[in-house]
């Protein structure tokens, strides 16, 4: 198995991001390790195993997300 589907995400913000950026060992910012794929391919995967309301409702957040950032 390649995937992981989480049963729940929680994200959130801080109010202000000086002097919390996680910085490496050479003092560059620390860049994700885990494997990264593109929006329309995860939720290709995730439709083969999620109802489609479950989809509609990942989809929708997702716009929402995109468009306050």
């Amino acid at each position: 198995n390649t995937h992981v589907l989480p049963e729940y995400v929680l994200s959130f913000k801080l109010a202000s991001d000086k002097g919390h950026e996680k910085v490496g060992v050479e003092g560059q910012p620390m860049k994700p390790s885990s494997p990264w794929m593109p929006f329309p391919a995860l939720i290709s995967v995730l439709s083969k195993i999620l109802p489609p309301s479950e989809i509609a409702f990942i989809t929708k957040f997702h716009k929402e997300y995109r468009v306050s950032t």
